[in-house]
């Protein structure tokens, strides 16, 4: 009974730390961190995973510099991790990143970075108990190999952090905050984040804010292609997910632009997607924390929203300092003819 309850209470506080003593389990939070120029953008991404074998236990942080096409990851022992199970509260061996902004004091061989910052008007994904958030009623599902949360589609930056002795100016910046947590990566998936838009006249529509996502979903001894997509313009969060009944109607990945059409019962949503320079990660496997993950944060974007009623055009924008991975087989992602 104590056990369902605390499930029940967690479901419904994605943004917050999952972990219940699973093993294999990581965890981990994405703060993305964009400057006022979009010159300087950067990712720092703290958790944990616990091995069946505690000694290959541990908690990190990833240090990845865009902008200099550099990753440097900090291992430290399990136990310098701590999160709350109230909100996104995480800290790795004194460093606290958090919904509030992050304080960071690392001095190592590799690496200088400390600072702080601090987050406001955080832009979040709706939970309810029918959806509690962006997973929809897949958040109840045990047992899934991979969760996912949004913790903050768009949010203004205050402060600055000193990385290698160059100071970076975030004051007047963006950021964006996700989380994943469960045994391991998907096989395969495209992943795509932008809060970086602007009109026909060059200006940063406010508050408007991209992520989107299709994965290899393991499913009852089958699989099928899974996908979740929320568009955050002028208010209104415009949703295009399995749960929801939406389609993806086009998945044309090249080596330069992905294209991809996705439509629910009101809304076509069409994204030009232009690659760019990757650099790797690591990323979680049920055997540790062995996956090469390619990502950029100077992808670009531009997305159509039409009304499928009236054909109008809702939107037309281009995005960029957009974060993209491409990951594994994804022709299997596409939707067959």
């Amino acid at each position: 009974m104590m056990r369902a309850l605390r499930r029940l209470r967690q479901t419904m506080r994605p943004a917050a730390c999952q972990d219940a003593g699973r093993k294999p389990f990581f965890e981990g939070w994405y703060v993305k961190l964009v400057d006022r120029t979009q010159t300087r953008r950067l990712a720092l991404i703290p958790g944990m995973y616990r091995d069946r074998d505690p000694s290959k236990s541990t908690s990190f942080l990833q240090v990845f510099c865009d902008h200099q096409n550099t990753a440097t990851i900090l291992y430290w022992p399990l136990n310098e991790f701590t999160a709350s199970h109230e909100r996104f509260d995480a800290t790795v061996a004194g460093n606290r990143l958090g919904s509030h902004g992050v304080e960071l004091d690392i001095r190592r061989d590799n690496i200088s970075l400390h600072g702080s910052l601090q987050f406001d008007n955080l832009q979040r994904w709706p939970v309810t108990r029918t959806s509690p958030g962006i997973m929809g009623w897949y958040a109840w599902v045990p047992r899934m190999e991979c969760y996912h949360g949004v913790v903050s589609l768009d949010h203004q930056l205050r402060g600055s952090l000193w990385l290698d002795g160059e100071e970076l100016d975030f004051t007047g910046g963006h950021g964006y905050i996700e989380k994943d947590w469960g045994r391991s990566f998907p096989q395969s998936w495209v992943w795509l984040q932008c809060n970086h838009f602007t009109d026909q006249a060059g200006l940063r529509h406010p508050a408007t804010s991209l992520t989107a996502s299709i994965a290899h979903i393991p499913w009852l001894g089958r699989s099928f292609p899974g996908f979740i997509v929320g568009l955050l313009h002028a208010g209104k969060l415009h949703r295009f997910t399995t749960y929801t009944g939406a389609r993806v109607v086009e998945l044309e990945v090249g080596p330069q632009q992905i294209h991809w059409v996705l439509q629910n019962r009101r809304h076509r949503l069409k994204l030009v997607i232009t690659r760019a320079e990757t650099t790797r990660l690591p990323g979680p496997t049920v055997n540790g924390m062995t996956r090469d993950v390619h990502e950029t944060l100077a992808a670009s974007v531009e997305l159509w929203l039409h009304d499928r009623r009236s054909n109008a055009t809702v939107v037309h924008t281009r995005g960029s300092c957009a974060g993209l991975e491409v990951m594994g087989d994804t022709t299997s992602l596409a939707p067959r003819p």
